[in-house]
């Protein structure tokens, strides 16, 4: 099942829903993305960071390594991405 979500005021809700059903995603701008390198005896380390082009389709793995960030998966390969960059948060401005 392909959603298309856009920020919304129950965006916690919408990313919690999202992450526990495992819904796949069509992106609607580049994002970055932090690759996750799985290494012999070790649980996973950072790989390189990659940008994933406007309309590729993601699957929502599950939690990323902190509250702002989703597992996703892309062409067979685990990336972590920000929820914001998902249209999960609002935008901050620094």
């Amino acid at each position: 099942m392909q959603k298309h979500y856009s920020p919304s005021k129950n965006q916690a809700a919408v990313a919690a829903e999202t992450a526990s059903i495992q819904e796949a995603i069509t992106l609607k701008k580049d994002v970055s993305a932090l690759e996750i390198v799985r290494r012999e005896n070790l649980a996973g380390h950072f790989g390189v960071l990659a940008q994933i082009s406007k309309g590729s389709k993601l699957e929502i793995c599950g939690s990323g390594f902190n509250e702002r960030t989703y597992k996703v998966r892309f062409q067979d390969r685990l990336f972590f991405v920000f929820s914001q960059d998902l249209g999960f948060e609002p935008r901050y401005a620094f």
